[in-house]
């Protein structure tokens, strides 16, 4: 791809058949694949030949989708571990393989039967970016690309295990601004810091999910997978679930994590492989 403003384009007789936008934004993401590392919208608009304005535009709408990561200090672009995960081998799995993070998606669903995949956080939500069926059709399914609130009661809190208590004070504060604008639930933060705590000691969360009543997440972040972006798996168990049954599962995860990333266990959590449930549901907690 050259890197002087000039471009080779294919000729189509007549009319240019392509949508616009759509093929901007494949070519952005190729040019991330040829230039490898962090690009500035001035760098990109110039080896594409597009308007500053435009490119500006369409970074700005990839950031909110999730798909490229901004750098404000830098004010540099990259894409984010959902482009990654795009194709992600199954496409030409021979040709393209697969990174260890589908593998132990894969791994976990293979071994426990359940529904798998991953969180991934976009700013202030969590949004799904790999989703594995169940074993059998009868078993609950994971919402497919669902977009989660981070700090609502939830797998999605999963992500939030490194955050500060003033980030999630603050994360709080956002959130509740905005619910009381459209109606919804204040929350307080004497019922997020509790649950952040936990999470923190026994490595995972269970909760039901209030948009599927039947539905109970297992959710385990996964520290050390990739180092710009935060994660969390997460596996679909039935709302009727024995905890004994739950933190079953909470250990599979948490063993096939060290095994298929080895720097993701780390103290406390390695110590914490034995203990009995938790969850952040507290009706669930009662019928459990």
């Amino acid at each position: 791809m050259p890197l002087d403003g000039s471009r080779v384009r294919p000729a189509f007789p007549g009319r240019n058949p392509m949508v616009k936008s759509a093929t901007r934004v494949l070519e952005i993401l190729e040019f991330f694949d040829y230039e490898r590392g962090p690009t500035t919208a001035r760098k990109l608009a110039q080896a594409l030949g597009y308007p500053q304005s435009s490119t500006a535009a369409l970074l700005h709408s990839l950031v909110a989708s999730g798909h490229l990561r901004h750098d404000a200090r830098a004010r540099t672009y990259l894409p984010s571990l959902r482009v990654a995960m795009l194709g992600s081998g199954w496409l030409a799995p021979r040709l393209c393989g697969e990174g260890s993070l589908p593998e132990l998606v894969r791994d976990v669903a293979e071994r426990s039967g359940l529904a798998t995949g991953l969180l991934i956080r976009n700013a202030h939500h969590a949004e799904s970016i790999l989703s594995v069926p169940p074993a059998h059709s009868r078993l609950p399914r994971l919402p497919s690309r669902c977009r989660q609130d981070l700090v609502a009661p939830g797998p999605a809190r999963a992500l939030l295990s490194r955050c500060s208590e003033a980030e999630l004070r603050q994360l709080l504060h956002r959130r509740n601004a905005e619910a009381g604008a459209s109606g919804q639930v204040v929350l307080k933060v004497q019922d997020l810091l509790p649950c952040i705590a936990m999470l923190r000691r026994q490595g995972w969360l269970a909760a039901v999910d209030f948009a599927a009543p039947d539905l109970l997440q297992l959710a385990v972040p996964l520290h050390g997978a990739w180092a710009s972006e935060t994660l969390a798996l997460v596996v679909a168990l039935e709302a009727s679930s024995r905890p004994g049954d739950v933190a079953e599962v909470a250990r599979l995860v948490l063993e096939r994590r060290a095994v298929r990333i080895p720097a993701a266990l780390a103290p406390p959590f390695a110590r914490h492989l034995g203990l009995q449930s938790w969850h952040t549901n507290e009706r669930y907690q009662a019928e459990g």
